[in-house]
């Protein structure tokens, strides 16, 4: 799987949306907001958590032996309330 930041770049110009990020980084140990610019009902927003390991935020351990999740976001919530807010017709 290809980083992040290449998937949300690739999101970005299909939606014709900006080519850079507007960057908004939330502390040393939480996580990092990319949002793009976007045409009107077009929206491209990756979230980064640091030194979250490869768990889901918000979510339980995995496996005895898998990371532990950061608690720094839902990623449950943020999703639902990103597609909330961008319901295609």
């Amino acid at each position: 799987m290809k980083p992040v930041q290449e998937q949300s770049a690739f999101w970005a110009r299909a939606d014709g949306c900006r080519s850079t990020a507007d960057k908004d980084d939330r502390g040393a140990f939480t996580f990092i907001v990319m949002q793009y610019r976007c045409p009107a009902g077009w929206a491209v927003e990756s979230y980064l958590i640091k030194d979250g390991g490869h768990a889901w935020s918000g979510g339980q351990r995995g496996s005895p032996m898998g990371d532990d999740p950061s608690s720094a976001i839902n990623a449950t919530d943020l999703i639902w309330a990103f597609f909330k807010a961008h319901a295609k017709p």
